[in-house]
């Protein structure tokens, strides 16, 4: 037996506000029906190779606030994004008013920063430093 894939599923608040969050500020695209969307209060959004779904709540999600992954790690689970350009997304996000955490280098080999949805889900982006050889680039 193997795992073929994992696809997330965030429970949510207000499935629309989540939708435009995601397909506005990080230019995901709804691959479900208007259908889906209205009956189910669900959707399925996907952005190059990374896809997951949005599943509208009436329950309390009791998510802690503050935005920074690396100080606040009480999230029972985050997204983390890898992409080519994370200085980019964050420069965009931050001219659009997002509150982002500071855009840092890890001792991991990543740039990185994080984030929270409307709902306060965490969410990580970040660009793999690290060249074929394993050794880190010279920013």
């Amino acid at each position: 037996m193997h795992y073929d894939d994992v696809t997330p599923i965030l429970h949510v608040s207000n499935i629309q506000a989540s939708l435009d969050f995601y397909q506005t500020r990080l230019g995901f695209t709804r691959v479900s029906s208007d259908a889906q969307l209205r009956d189910w209060g669900w959707a399925r959004v996907v952005c190059g190779h990374c896809d997951f779904m949005l599943m509208e709540t009436r329950a309390d999600l009791h998510l802690p606030q503050g935005c920074d992954a690396e100080t606040n790690t009480g999230w029972p689970v985050q997204l983390y994004f890898l992409l080519d350009d994370v200085e980019t997304l964050y420069q965009r996000l931050r001219a659009q008013g997002c509150t982002v955490s500071a855009l840092r280098q890890t001792k991991h080999g990543l740039m990185e920063f994080s984030m929270q949805d409307p709902d306060g889900h965490m969410l990580g982006f970040g660009r793999d430093l690290l060249d074929e050889n394993d050794e880190l680039k010279r920013e």
